[in-house]
């Protein structure tokens, strides 16, 4: 079917659906239409010297400028029309106006003339409905003689809407006023329309419920330095506090993978640092599943991370005492527990008590002997490097001692062990292994020395030494090499800090200075301090240490603490090497 066919059946069925949505939808209230007989044009020719009667009292003003205007009064019945010039009978419906002017060619323009608001027309002399036929001028006239009838105009609603179909000019605004028995309705309106511009009018007058105005939705505020540094701060303490205040109930994911992240790490550095996860998935039966374990305690992390690296952990291994993290596994063919004492007696003293008071068969796991592994200064045979095992510890410079547990100490005497002679200064299990620094040798073979006497003491004056959040191999609160290690976990700083700088700090700096360290074999700040709380719990006990200053000096330094930080890791590794032979070879107690 050709183009043209189709471009006419839908612009046919375009018009019938105008058509149609036009008479559903009412427009029919506002149609205006001409009966013409034989066919007459719809408006009918005038001529502007042409004069028509005008009914008394009537001013020249009230005519429509376009025409003769009709109005039909509701006491009349059936169609009402109004007859041209040249005979032709215009009629319409009630209530609406009809307009008979028009302008051919031949015909000079009109000129128009305004209503004014207190005009008035007088009733027709016929009765029949007709409105009295005004003369076209250009002059506003009034007839003296004629009685001024007042017709009160009532406002216009504001729900009132013109709905006026003409062409494109300036629309004329309309008043109605509802008509009396004995009086005409007349539509009066303002036109201020081009003389030019005369056509065919049709209007409807639509009364309609008022619609309540729409108010616009306000737009969002648009966001402000104060707002967006707000919300920064709130991201950020929400990541902190969410692992305290995390619970079982989904939330609403993060806005973006760094949010994600950020919660992850929070959370799991929280975790490590205060929480304590169970021994074991189910509860454990103290009276059946009770087991034994070897207490093995270090005192900074260096020391530990010794141990930690020759000892194979459990599934779960970390438990957490009052502060105190630890580690269950295996060394040296022995179930063991790992743990960290701290600097000095106080700390080594509160660290096993803890853990001889919480490991006990109620628990699922008691201790059956302490052997503390670390790092010493020695004198006379024990050169840097050895390592001492001995018979007995004082803590008060020699005026009391305490032996340790002879079947562990036999037990010692029988090791034949390789000790190391070169090694790292550093920790190779802090900063993963980037710190560890050069190697030393000690261009001999160190040995071993089981029995003699060891001392303990310390210069803090009776108070705790404060771990330092990250203060490392030496001064740091968690073995680098500690399964839930946190660089949040501040271990026992913020508690001791206080004492220690008011009442340990002076004496500890003149101690470096001023003590001489007695002539035994092994000389440190911890050992005596557990053993005395192992005693009192009956636990057997034995110190291994490595010594870490003292003679033998390949590089020749001034001494201590110089000597100390240069060769604490190859004294560390060698205690744990003793430590390990020690457990594979001891029947246990």
């Amino acid at each position: 079917m050709p183009r043209e066919a189709y471009i006419g059946r839908v612009g046919g069925l375009v018009v019938a659906l105008g058509v149609g949505v036009a008479i559903v939808t009412g427009w029919s209230s506002g149609l205006a239409w001409a009966d013409e007989p034989g066919g007459a044009s719809g408006s009918s020719t005038s001529s502007a010297g042409s004069e028509r009667p005008q009914a008394p009292g009537a001013t020249s003003g009230e005519a429509d400028s376009s025409g003769t205007t009709t109005a039909t009064s509701p006491s009349t019945t059936g169609t009402t029309g109004t007859k041209t010039k040249d005979g032709a009978v215009r009629s319409a419906p009630p209530r609406v106006v009809v307009g008979t002017g028009g302008r051919t060619e031949n015909d000079p323009a009109p000129t128009t003339t305004t209503a004014q608001p207190n005009e008035t027309a007088a009733p027709s002399p016929t009765g029949t409905g007709k409105s009295p036929v005004s003369k076209l001028t250009t002059k506003k006239k009034t007839h003296p003689a004629a009685a001024r009838p007042t017709k009160t105009r009532a406002p216009v609603p504001a729900s009132t809407v013109a709905d006026a179909r003409h062409d494109a000019t300036m629309p004329a605004a309309a008043t109605h006023t509802e008509p009396t028995d004995t009086v005409d309705t007349n539509l009066v309106a303002d036109s201020r329309q081009p003389s030019a511009a005369v056509s065919l009018r049709m209007a409807s007058i639509q009364s309609s419920p008022a619609e309540p105005p729409t108010l616009a939705a306000p737009s969002p505020p648009l966001p402000t330095v104060v707002g967006v540094v707000s919300r920064l701060v709130s991201d950020a303490v929400n990541a902190i506090l969410s692992p305290f205040t995390a619970s079982s109930t989904p939330g609403a994911p993060a806005d973006a993978p760094s949010m994600w992240a950020l919660l992850a790490f929070a959370r799991r550095e929280f975790e490590r640092a205060f929480t304590s996860p169970s021994l074991t998935e189910s509860p454990v039966d103290a009276q059946t599943t009770s087991e034994t374990r070897t207490l093995i305690l270090s005192a900074f992390p260096a020391e530990t991370d010794a141990i930690l690296a020759r000892t194979t952990l459990d599934p779960n291994p970390t438990v957490v005492v009052d502060g105190h993290h630890f580690y269950l596994g295996t060394l040296g063919g022995k179930k063991v527990i790992v743990g960290m004492t701290g600097i000095g007696m106080v700390n080594a003293t509160r660290t096993t008590e803890a853990a001889l008071d919480y490991f006990t068969p109620e628990s699922g796991i008691s201790i059956d002997a302490v052997v503390f592994s670390g790092v010493a200064g020695g004198s006379g045979r024990t050169e840097i490097g050895s390592v001492a095992v001995p018979a007995r510890w004082t803590s008060d410079g020699g005026e009391t001692w305490h032996a340790v547990d002879p079947d562990m100490l036999a037990a010692a005497n029988t090791l034949d062990v390789d000790l190391l002679s070169t090694d790292s200064i550093g920790d190779p299990a802090c900063s993963c292994g980037l710190l560890a620094g050069p190697r030393i040798d000690l261009e001999r073979e160190p040995q071993l020395f089981v029995g003699g006497d060891g001392a303990s003491d310390d210069n803090n004056n009776g108070t705790a030494f404060p771990a330092i959040p990250l203060g490392g191999a030496i001064f740091g609160p968690q073995p680098c090499a500690a399964p839930d290690r946190s660089l949040l976990f501040t271990g026992n700083f913020l508690q001791a800090v206080g004492p220690f700088l008011a009442f340990g700090l002076l004496s500890n700096i003149t101690g470096l200075f001023t003590d001489m360290p007695p002539a035994v074999d092994a000389v440190d700040m911890e050992t005596a301090a557990a053993q005395q709380v192992a005693d009192a719990h009956g636990i057997p006990f034995l110190g291994i240490r490595g010594m870490s200053d003292g003679p033998g000096d390949p590089l020749n330094l001034p001494g201590y603490p110089f000597t100390f930080f240069v060769y604490k890791q190859i004294a560390a590794d060698n205690s744990a090497i003793v430590t390990e032979v020690f457990l594979s070879s001891w029947d246990g107690a």
